[in-house]
């Protein structure tokens, strides 16, 4: 009986572990991790400008279609600087949240395996793991990957914002 329960506590924690952290979340605990050593204005900044070259014009016109040229992309990337950091600080704080919000729910059903609950953790971590090891097989080879994530998504939402006030 205590075998069974055993089993169960770790497949219940490996499907846990799977509902949690398929999708973007292991992406945004890396840009989480990753942005930490950028939190100040001028460092962010720093990394902000870094992001103004060809290379990072070409990444970018796959995401915005109104982009076509590099003239246009160096005229959205300056327009977007003055914002982009209370923009950046605002979606860097609920990333934090959120995933800080989750930890208790993942941890929460261990309780109902009292006496097991070291292996419904251990199936929540290999979860983890997994995706862990996938998104980073994906994505960190890739140069300045997360970087050119958090600063494409502040220039996708000035744009959004840009052209949603033209409209009005």
């Amino acid at each position: 009986m205590i075998g069974i329960m055993n089993i169960i506590a770790l497949i219940i924690g490996i499907a846990v572990g799977v509902g949690f952290f398929h999708g973007k979340e292991i992406t945004w605990l890396f840009i989480t991790l990753y942005m930490a050593a950028f939190n100040s204005k001028e460092k962010f900044y720093d990394l902000y400008d870094v992001t103004d070259d060809e290379l990072s014009f070409a990444w970018y016109v796959d995401h915005n279609a109104d982009v076509s040229n590099y003239a246009d992309y160096l005229k959205l990337h300056s327009e977007a600087r003055p914002s982009a950091y209370k923009t950046f600080n605002r979606m860097y704080k609920s990333l934090k949240r959120m995933l800080l919000w989750n930890i208790p729910i993942i941890l929460a059903p261990a309780i109902l395996f009292w006496s097991n609950w070291y292996f419904y953790l251990a199936g929540v971590a290999m979860a983890f793991i997994g995706f862990v090891a996938y998104d980073f097989a994906k994505n960190s080879f890739e140069l300045n990957y997360y970087q050119r994530v958090v600063i494409f998504s502040m220039l996708s939402i000035y744009h959004k914002n840009k052209v949603k006030s033209d409209q009005e």
